[in-house]
């Protein structure tokens, strides 16, 4: 119970730490209600506490990959590694860091990739891979052949259309931490196929607390009094 208490304190400090340092000041609420609401995120420490240290230094690996600091990046990948061996895969994810502005070559090659991944069997050849790394427990989760439902295939799609329709819009870390929280939902849509890919996409959601695509949605409703209309419709619902 100890161990877990630690793991919670770390976790909520790292998810505090990218709302104090990353999230637009005046909307942290809004990332609050994103952690508390995703149950991957504000209880995967129950059943994947070891994944929770791996998830917290990935943040810190990603703070150094922002800074194009290449050394620290791979030495918090590698200790994340030492709690959980599925970090070791989050190594490539340095190169997606760089703030470059290719948004529409990216969402092509994305786009391509789903569509390819979800029209062929790319699970026996992870399945081969897993085994070739003597990785037996993955492995014989992966031939269980455990999948996501169709709703939760559906509610992630619906979302993934959403960050996906305003990537463009982003600029330099913004377009950077909305890349990772695309890539997340892109291996939810996945888990369709295949649900291990859920646990890899773990490392991504903890980045919706900063998705520039939801404060700028927020900013627009504020501009145009939709907030205030709200209120004002609820306090006519509530009599007052």
């Amino acid at each position: 119970f100890s161990f877990q208490s630690l793991t919670s304190l770390i976790l909520v400090g790292t998810a505090w730490a990218i709302l104090d340092c990353w999230a637009p000041r005046g909307y942290g609420w809004v990332g609050l209600a994103l952690f508390v609401l995703n149950p991957y995120l504000f209880l995967m420490n129950l059943s994947a506490i070891r994944q929770s240290i791996a998830l917290c230094l990935f943040v810190v690996a990603v703070a150094f990959g922002l800074k194009r600091k290449f050394l620290g990046f791979c030495l918090c990948i590698g200790l994340a590694g030492c709690f959980h061996t599925s970090a070791l895969f989050l190594l490539p994810v340095y190169f997606l860091l760089g703030q470059r502005n290719e948004k529409k070559e990216e969402i092509c090659l994305l786009l391509l990739g789903l569509a390819l991944l979800l029209a062929v069997d790319f699970v026996r050849p992870i399945c081969e891979m897993l085994e070739k790394l003597k990785l037996w427990e993955y492995a014989a989760y992966v031939r269980a052949g455990r999948t996501n439902s169709l709703r939760a295939t559906v509610l992630t799609g619906i979302l993934f259309c959403y960050i996906l329709g305003n990537f463009p819009k982003l600029q330099g870390r913004d377009a950077a931490l909305g890349r990772l929280y695309l890539l997340g939902l892109a291996l939810g849509l996945l888990a369709f196929r295949l649900s291990l890919l859920t646990r890899v996409q773990m490392y991504f959601d903890i980045f919706a607390l900063r998705a520039e695509q939801v404060y700028n949605t927020l900013r627009h409703m504020e501009q145009a009094g939709w907030f205030e209309q709200a209120a004002g419709f609820l306090r006519v619902v509530g009599g007052d």
